[in-house]
C-alpha cells in the first residue's frame, strides 16, 4: 500500500497544528451532477410528456325563484347616434339600443340593419358575430388572447316587427307575408304550413321533391329533424295531388253525363272552379327555353304559378345559372300547358334568378300570350272567351326568397341589381333577432361552453378577462363593447380601460365550472338577474 508520511514537530509554544496537507472539495456532489445532466438530457431528447387535453367547462348554476338553473346571458346594447355622445347627461339610458336597428339618423341609416335584413337573414347579417376574447391580464401591453368565442347574429330572443318601421324617403315597399316556418321541428313545420300562402308552399314542397330527385344520399343523410320535417311535407304534397286527381276525375264525369255548358259566355272557363279552395294544380307548366354564351339552349318548365307571379318577359329579361353557368330566357310557350314535366326540368321556385341577362346574348324572344288564372284543361269543345286575357302583372315590388338567405332585394322592376333604393320591410308581427342572448346546454348554447385546458399546472391561470367586439359585415368594421353606458362615466374618453372593457371569468378545475363577475364591484353577473351587459364605445368625433 503506498501511503503518503508526514512529520509533524510540535514546540512547547505552538497554539496549533500545521498539518501541511491540501484539501480540495472540488470534485465532491460531481457525480450527483453528472447523473442529474444525463436525465435532463434523456427527457428533452425523447420529449416531455405534456397534457394538452381540454375539457369543457360550464357555466356555474345559480338559483332563480328556488330553481337550478345554468344558462348565461349577454346583452348588447348599440348607441342611437341621435346626438353627440359628450352631451348627453349621465342619467340618459334611451340612448343604448338592444336591437339591430339602432338608429334612425339617415347619416349612419347604413350602418345598422334592417327589420327586412335581420328577417331574411341577409348576407350582411348573417356575416356579422360578436367576438369575446380571453386575455390572461387586462395590461394591454403584456396580455396574451389564449381564447376566443364567437356568438352568432342567428341565435338570440326575438321582438315582433314593427308595424311602422323607419323608412327612407322613397317610403317602404312591403315584403311578402312569409310564415314564421322552422325547419327543424316537424310540429313547427305542420303548424306553419297551415298558416303558409299557396305559392310559398308549393316552392317549398316541390324543392325539396326536386332536391331529392337530383341528390337522394344527401337527403337520406339529412339529421333526423330534417327528415321528418320533410316526411311530413311529402305526405301533404301527395294528399294535394289526390285531390287534384279526384277533382279531375270528377270533372271529367261530369263533363260527360251533363248536358248543361259547364261555362257562361261572360266568365272564362277554368279547372279551379270546381277544385277546393284548398287545392292547386302545382305540376302545370309552360315549356322555356334558356341559352347560354357558347349558344347552348336548355328546355325547362317553369310552373303556371310562377310565371304569371314572377315573370314579365320579354318586358325584362331573367338569367338563372345551371351547373354554374349563365343562361337566359329566349322563348317562352305560355300557349299550351305541360301538366306533367319532369321533375329534373320542373321550376316552381324564383330562387336564382335575377332580373338581367347574362351580357353576351342578343335574344330575339318570341314570346306568346300568357294567361293570369290557372288555366282549364282541353275535355270539351268550349266557347272561346271573346275577350283576350289580361296581361301578366307588372311587379311593383320584389323579394329574395326565405330559402335564398341573401341580400334583400333593392330594385323596385325585379329581382336584381339596380333600380331606386328603397327599404324593404319585413312582415307585420314577424320575429325579429335581437341582440340578446341566453346561453345553455340546449337551445342557443354556441358561444355557452369554454374549452380549455384540463390540467391547470401547464398554464397556471385561473382567471380571464374577457373582453366583447361585435363584426359589422355591412361596414367591415369591429365595433368595441363597454361594460358600462359611455355616458355613465364621468369623462368620457379618459378612463381606465381594465375597469370598463372587460369582465372577469374565474375558472373552476376541480368542477370544470365558470362563473362571470364584474372587475369593479367583484359581483357575479351572466344571469337573468344580472346580465352580462356590453354597450357600444363611441370614440371621440
Amino acid at each position: 500500500m503506498t501511503v503518503n508520511k508526514y512529520k509533524i514537530k510540535i514546540s512547547p509554544n505552538d497554539r496549533y497544528i500545521n498539518i501541511p496537507i491540501q484539501i480540495d472539495t472540488d470534485l465532491l456532489g460531481r457525480d450527483d451532477l453528472i447523473d442529474e445532466f444525463e436525465d435532463e438530457t434523456i427527457e428533452k431528447v425523447i420529449n416531455p410528456i405534456e397534457d394538452f387535453e381540454l375539457t369543457r367547462f360550464a357555466h356555474k348554476d345559480w338559483v332563480e325563484n328556488n330553481q337550478l338553473k345554468s344558462s348565461i346571458e349577454h346583452k348588447f346594447f348599440f348607441y342611437n347616434r341621435e346626438q353627440d355622445i359628450g352631451s348627453i347627461s349621465n342619467t340618459n339610458s334611451s340612448v343604448w339600443v338592444n336591437d339591430y336597428n339602432f338608429t334612425n339618423n339617415p347619416n349612419y341609416i347604413d350602418t345598422c340593419f334592417t327589420e327586412a335584413d335581420v328577417y331574411y337573414n341577409s348576407n350582411s347579417f348573417r356575416n356579422s358575430f360578436f367576438k369575446l376574447d380571453l386575455y390572461d391580464t387586462t395590461d394591454t401591453e403584456t396580455q396574451k388572447l389564449y381564447l376566443t368565442i364567437i356568438i352568432p347574429t342567428q341565435q338570440g330572443k326575438t321582438r315582433l316587427s314593427s308595424t311602422e318601421p323607419f323608412v327612407d324617403s322613397s317610403g317602404p315597399i312591403q315584403g311578402p307575408d312569409l310564415p314564421d316556418l322552422q325547419p327543424d321541428s316537424p310540429s313547427g313545420a305542420r303548424n306553419a304550413s297551415e298558416r303558409m300562402s299557396q305559392k310559398v308552399y308549393e316552392d317549398e314542397l316541390n324543392r325539396l321533391i326536386i332536391e331529392k330527385e337530383n341528390n337522394p344520399k344527401k337527403y337520406e343523410t339529412t339529421n333526423i329533424h330534417n327528415r321528418a320535417y320533410k316526411a311530413q311535407l311529402q305526405y301533404e304534397l301527395d294528399e294535394v295531388v289526390r285531390k287534384v286527381e279526384e277533382s279531375r276525375n270528377e270533372h271529367k264525369k261530369d263533363s260527360l253525363t251533363t248536358t248543361t255548358p259547364l261555362i257562361t259566355p261572360s266568365i272564362t272557363p277554368s279547372l279551379s272552379s270546381t277544385i277546393p279552395s284548398d287545392v292547386n294544380l302545382l305540376f302545370d307548366s309552360y315549356e322555356v327555353t334558356f341559352v347560354n354564351c357558347n349558344s347552348e339552349t336548355l328546355t325547362k318548365y317553369i310552373s303556371v304559378n310562377l310565371w304569371n307571379t314572377f315573370f314579365n318577359w320579354p318586358t325584362y329579361g331573367y338569367s338563372t345559372n345551371f351547373d354554374f353557368v349563365c343562361y337566359e330566357i329566349t322563348s317562352a310557350n305560355t300557349s299550351t300547358i305541360i301538366p306533367d314535366p319532369p321533375l329534373s326540368d320542373y321550376i316552381q321556385s324564383s330562387y336564382g334568378f335575377v332580373n338581367n341577362d347574362c351580357g353576351c346574348i342578343t335574344p330575339t324572344p318570341t314570346p306568346t300570350n300568357s294567361v293570369t288564372s290557372t288555366p282549364r284543361p282541353t275535355l270539351t269543345p268550349t266557347p272561346t272567351p271573346t275577350t283576350s286575357p289580361p296581361p301578366a302583372p307588372t311587379p311593383t315590388a320584389s323579394y329574395i326568397p326565405a330559402e335564398d338567405e341573401g341580400n334583400v332585394n333593392n330594385n323596385p322592376n325585379g329581382i336584381g341589381s339596380g333600380g331606386t333604393p328603397s327599404l324593404v320591410t319585413a312582415p307585420a308581427n314577424a320575429q325579429i333577432k335581437i341582440p340578446d342572448f341566453i346561453l345553455d346546454y340546449v337551445g342557443d348554447k354556441e358561444g355557452y361552453f369554454i374549452y380549455w385546458l384540463k390540467n391547470p399546472n401547464y398554464l397556471v391561470i385561473n382567471d380571464f378577462y374577457m373582453s366583447a367586439k361585435f363584426f359589422n359585415a355591412k361596414t367591415g368594421q369591429f365595433i368595441r363593447m363597454m361594460n358600462q353606458p359611455q355616458n355613465s362615466i364621468p369623462t368620457r374618453y379618459n378612463f381606465n380601460n381594465a375597469d370598463y372593457f372587460y369582465y372577469k371569468i374565474l375558472m373552476d378545475y376541480d368542477n370544470y365550472e365558470y362563473e362571470v363577475n364584474n372587475t369593479q364591484s367583484n359581483q357575479r353577473v351572466g344571469t337573468s338577474l344580472n346580465e352580462i351587459k356590453w354597450y357600444e364605445y363611441v370614440n371621440p368625433s
